[in-house]
C-alpha cells in the first residue's frame, strides 16, 4: 500500500543552469571547478573590499531558508523552500501552485534540474499549505540523499487522523531521494498500525547530522517520548528535546524511527520517572558531529546539576558527559585572601541579561552565541585592575567590555573557561576601544574547525560601512584577527535591505542567506562581471520578494581540496589541516582522551585527565589531598601537610625535639626541659627527674659535707633550696578575681618551725608554721620577696638554718 501512496520522480538527465539562474550559462558557472580567476582580497586597512567578493544569486523571486551541502570535489546540494511556481523545472506539474513556500532540491555540481519535494503524498500536486527551512544530509553515494524541513501542510504524508491530519499541523517531515517519498518524523508512541499520528504539538527542526541520520528537535509534544519510563507519556507547556536517529528505521524508512529525549539518549535525566525534563523550554540547539557535545539555550532551572538562574534570564548550557555547564558566566576578577588577582574564570554566578543562539564548532571547545548582558567579558588590560580594598572579592575598580546597550556576539572557549567578545568596534580610539559595535548583532554561526565566525549586525563600525540601520552579514577570523564584510554590494559599502544567514559550510567560507536588497553583487555570464540583482516574477511590490544567495570566498585556489581557499588555509598541502595548531602541518591534532590536548604534545594521550606523567605517571592522577606539593602515590601521610612519611612519630604528629635533649616532643614528657624526660618518677615542672632521698622537688645536697643530704641534716650551715612557687587566679564574681599564691619550701625530717615573710613596698606578711605548705590570698599584681629559713630542737639545742631568698612575681 505504500507504493501506491507516492509516484514515481522522474529526472532528465541534464539541464543548463541557466534554467535555474537566468542570465548564468552552464558553460560559466561559478561553482565549478574551472572557475579560478577569483581574488582574495583581506581587510588590511578600512576597506570595504572582502574575500566574499563575489555573490552568486541561486534563485530569482520570493525564496527563503537556503541550505546546502558541499563535498570535497565540488559537488554542493542545495535545498531551499520557494514560492516561485516556476523553480521546479523537471519537466513535471508537482508544486506549480503560486502563493505557497515548497520545498526543493538541486544538485549544482551535475546541474540536475530544480525538483520540488514537499508535494501531496494523496494528490501528487502542491502541497495545501507552507514548507520551510529545510536541511539536507547524506554520506557517500548517498550524498545530499536526505532533506529534512518542517511544514503545516497536512497532506505530504498519510497520517492516521481524520482524513489523514496529523494531531498538530506544523510537523517535520524526511524526504528520502532514494525512495522518492515524504515521511514524518514521529516517534514511536505516535504509530497506529501502519500509519502514525502526528505530534499533538508543534514541532522545531534545528539541525541534521552530515550523514542524514540523526536531527535535533524540540517540541511540546505529548506523544513523542518513546525511550523514557513511564513510555510514551509527557505532560504539555514545555519543549523538550529530542534526538531523531534514522538509523533506527527500515530500510525504506517506512514507520516511525526511534525519537529519544536528548538527554536519556545522553544517560541524564532530572527525574527518570518525571514527565518533564526542564521547566521552561529549549530551543537553538547544536551539536558536535559526533553527537558528544550539544548546546542550547534555555530559562530552565530544575536540572539537578543546572545551576538556577535566579535573574530569569536565558542561559547557554553545554551538555557532555552527562553534566550541564552553564557558560555564560559574570566574567569576574577574584581577590584572594592574599589580596592577588587571580585570573579570569566564569564560576561567579549567570550573566545579567539573555543569551541565545548557540552554535558549536566540531571539537566542542569554541561556542559563539548572542547576548545582551554587560558583564560577560572584562576589560583585561586596565592596568588598575588590582586587589585594593581587603576583604572585597572582586577589585573595586573593575570596567567591563561594554556592549553599547545591544546584542553583541561572544565566544566561548571551553578549554580556558574565558569568553571573547567579538563584533567588536573595529580600531577606535583606544581610551574606548572595548566595547561592542554600535548596533544589534546575531545568528552567529562557526566553522568546523573554529576559525570563522559568520554574524548578522546592524553595527556601522564594526567596519567602515555606510548603510544605514541595516543589517548585513560579517565574517571575523579567529586567526588574523579581522572582520570581514560578507555582503559587501555594489560599491562594498554593504547592502540596503536586511540579510539572513541560513546557512554555512563547514569550512566558514560558502555562506547561504537571503534578503529583499537590490544592490546584490551577483556573477554575471561573463567571468569577473558583477551587475546588481533583478528581481523577477514578484507579484505586487518587488520589495516584498526574497531572493536567496550563496556566498563564496574569492580565494582561486584549493591545493589540499579541503574546501579552505590556500588565501587562508595555513596548512594548504595538508587536507586535514586549516592551521598548524599544536602539532603543525602534516601531523594530526588526534585528541585519543578528548582532553583538548592533542596526542602530538600529549604525555597520557589515553588519560583525559593528563598530559604529563607527572610523579603517578599515566593513568593515575597527581592528587595531593593535603596541599604539601607531593600527591598521594608518594606521600605516605597524604593527610598531613608537614610530612611526608611517618618518620619516629607518625602521620599526624611532628617529629620535633623542642628541648634539644635527643628525645622527640611524642615521647618526651617533659619537651621543653632538656634536663628531664618525665618518665624516671618525677613530672615535669619538678627540680629532678628522679626523686632520689630528698623527692623530686628538693635537690640532694650536702652543704657541710658530713655525707648526709641536708633534706635529712639540718644545721646552721644548711641553706634552704628555693622554694616551689604556684600562682592561680579564681573568678569570685561578675569580671573580677583573686590570685592565689601556694608555697612549697624544702622539707626536712623530723618536727620543723617554717619562719617567712612576704614583703613588697607598702606590703608586708611574716608568720610560722610548722608545714612546709601555706597558701597565701589576694595579692596584687606586683613583684614580691619571698624568705624563709627552719628551725628545729628547742632552748640551747635549737638549730636554725640560713636564711633563703627568692622573687615572687604575681600578675
Amino acid at each position: 500500500m505504500w507504493v501506491s501512496l507516492f509516484r514515481q520522480r522522474l529526472f532528465l538527465p541534464i539541464c543548463a543552469l541557466g534554467a535555474l539562474v537566468p542570465g548564468v550559462s552552464s558553460v560559466a558557472d561559478p561553482f565549478s571547478a574551472t572557475f579560478t580567476n577569483r581574488e582574495s582580497k583581506r581587510i588590511s586597512n578600512i576597506q570595504s573590499t572582502a574575500p566574499f567578493a563575489r555573490t552568486y544569486q541561486v534563485l530569482t523571486d520570493d525564496s527563503k531558508d537556503l541550505s546546502f551541502q558541499e563535498a570535497t570535489n565540488g559537488r554542493t546540494i542545495i535545498v531551499f523552500s520557494s514560492k516561485d511556481e516556476a523553480v521546479d523545472n523537471t519537466g513535471a506539474d508537482t508544486c506549480k501552485v503560486p502563493g505557497t513556500y515548497s520545498i526543493y532540491w538541486a544538485d549544482r555540481y551535475q546541474n540536475l534540474p530544480a525538483e520540488c519535494l514537499s508535494y501531496s503524498g494523496i494528490t501528487g500536486d502542491t502541497a495545501n499549505e507552507h514548507s520551510e527551512k529545510p536541511l539536507v544530509g547524506g554520506s557517500g553515494r548517498d550524498f545530499g540523499r536526505y532533506i529534512a524541513y518542517e511544514t503545516d501542510a497536512t497532506d505530504i504524508a498519510l497520517f492516521a487522523g481524520a482524513a489523514g491530519t496529523p494531531a498538530d499541523p506544523h510537523q517535520v517531515i524526511v524526504h528520502d531521494r532514494k525512495w522518492g517519498g515524504n515521511y514524518p518524523s514521529s516517534s514511536k508512541c505516535d504509530v497506529d498500525g501502519l500509519l502514525v499520528r502526528g505530534a499533538d504539538a508543534p514541532l522545531n527542526l534545528w539541525q541534521m547530522s552530515d550523514d542524514g541520520r540523526y536531527m535535533l528537535m524540540s517540541t511540546q509534544a505529548t506523544n513523542m517520548r518513546d525511550n523514557l519510563s513511564p513510555n510514551c507519556e509527557d505532560g504539555p507547556s514545555i519543549a523538550d528535546v529530542f534526538i531523531r536517529d534514522g538509523g533506527d528505521c527500515n530500510p525504506n524508512m517506512l514507520g516511525a524511527c526511534k525519537t529519544s529525549m536528548l538527554y536519556d539518549s545522553y544517560g541524564y535525566h532530572a527525574d527518570p520517572n518525571g514527565k518533564e525534563t526542564l521547566d521552561a523550554d529549549s530551543q537553538n540547539l547544536r551539536m558536535t558531529p559526533d553527537r558528544r557535545v550539544v548546546v542550547f539555550d534555555t530559562a530552565a532551572t530544575n536540572p539537578r546539576y543546572f545551576s538556577a538562574d535566579i535573574k530569569d534570564k536565558k542561559d547557554i548550557y553545554y551538555h557532555t558527559n552527562n553534566a550541564f555547564t552553564r557558560i555564560t558566566e559574570a566574567m569576574v576578577p577574584f581577590c584572594d585572601e592574599l589580596q592577588r588577582l587571580r585570573p579570569l574564570t566564569n564560576e561567579y554566578g549567570p550573566a545579567d541579561d539573555d543569551s541565545e543562539n548557540p552554535d558549536i564548532d566540531e571539537t566542542g571547545r569554541y561556542v559563539v552565541f548572542e547576548s545582551k548582558a554587560t558583564d560577560l567579558v572584562v576589560w583585561g588590560e586596565n592596568p588598575a585592575m588590582t586587589c585594593t580594598t581587603p576583604g572585597a572579592p572582586h577589585p573595586a575598580d573593575i570596567q567591563y567590555i561594554s556592549n553599547n546597550g545591544f546584542k553583541q556576539i561572544y565566544l566561548y572557549d571551553y578549554l580556558n573557561k574565558k569568553i571573547e567578545l567579538i563584533s567588536k568596534k573595529y580600531r577606535s580610539d583606544p581610551a574606548t576601544r572595548a566595547q561592542g559595535g554600535n548596533g544589534v548583532s546575531s545568528n552567529a554561526r562557526i566553522s568546523r574547525d573554529g576559525r570563522f565566525i559568520i554574524f548578522e549586525s546592524r553595527a556601522r563600525d564594526l567596519m567602515d560601512i555606510t548603510s544605514t540601520n541595516v543589517k548585513n552579514i560579517f565574517m571575523y577570523d579567529r586567526y588574523l584577527e579581522e572582520t570581514f564584510l560578507v555582503t559587501p554590494g555594489l560599491g562594498g559599502v554593504g547592502l540596503d535591505e536586511d540579510a539572513d544567514i541560513t546557512h554555512i559550510s563547514p569550512a566558514g567560507l560558502t555562506v547561504a542567506f537571503q534578503t529583499r536588497a537590490r544592490n546584490v553583487v551577483v556573477e554575471g555570464p561573463e567571468q569577473g562581471t558583477t551587475t546588481g540583482s533583478t528581481l523577477l516574477n514578484c507579484p505586487g511590490s518587488p520589495a516584498a520578494c526574497s531572493h536567496v544567495y550563496l556566498a563564496r570566498n574569492s580565494c582561486p585556489l584549493d591545493t589540499d581540496g579541503d574546501l579552505v581557499a590556500d588565501c587562508l588555509d595555513a596548512c594548504s598541502n595538508d587536507r586535514g589541516k586549516t592551521q598548524p595548531g599544536l602539532c603543525g602541518c602534516g601531523v594530526a591534532e588526534t585528541d585519543t582522551d578528548n582532553d583538548y590536548a592533542p596526542d602530538c604534545i600529549d604525555s597520557c594521550d589515553s588519560d583525559p585527565n593528563k598530559v604529563a606523567a607527572g610523579a603517578c605517571g599515566c593513568g593515575v592522577p597527581d592528587t595531593d589531598d593535603d596541599g604539601d606539593g607531593t600527591p598521594n602515590c608518594v606521600d605516605t601521610c597524604p593527610n598531613d601537610n608537614q610530612k611526608t612519611s611517618p618518620g619516629a612519630c607518625g602521620c599526624g604528629n611532628s617529629d620535633l625535639d623542642s628541648d634539644g635533649d635527643g628525645s622527640y616532643d611524642c615521647n618526651d614528657s617533659c619537651p621543653s626541659d632538656p634536663n628531664k624526660k618525665g618518665t624516671n618518677g618525677c613530672g615535669c615542672g619538678t627540680l629532678k627527674d628522679t626523686p632520689g632521698v630528698c623527692g623530686c622537688n628538693v635537690l640532694d645536697t650536702d652543704a657541710n659535707g658530713n655525707g648526709q643530704a641536708d633534706c635529712l641534716d639540718l644545721n646552721g650551715e644548711t641553706v634552704p633550696s628555693a622554694p616551689y612557687y604556684d600562682l592561680s587566679k579564681i573568678g569570685i564574681g561578675r569580671n573580677k578575681t583573686l590570685n592565689i599564691l601556694r608555697v612549697k619550701m624544702q622539707a626536712f625530717g623530723g618536727r620543723n618551725v617554717y619562719s617567712y615573710s612576704l614583703t613588697k613596698k607598702g606590703y608586708k606578711l611574716q608568720k610560722t608554721s610548722t608545714s612546709n605548705t601555706i597558701a597565701v590570698r589576694g595579692l596584687k599584681p606586683g613583684t614580691y620577696t619571698f624568705r624563709y629559713s627552719i628551725s628545729t630542737g628547742k632552748g640551747a639545742g635549737k638549730v636554725t638554718t640560713k636564711v633563703t631568698t627568692s622573687p615572687v612575681i604575681v600578675r
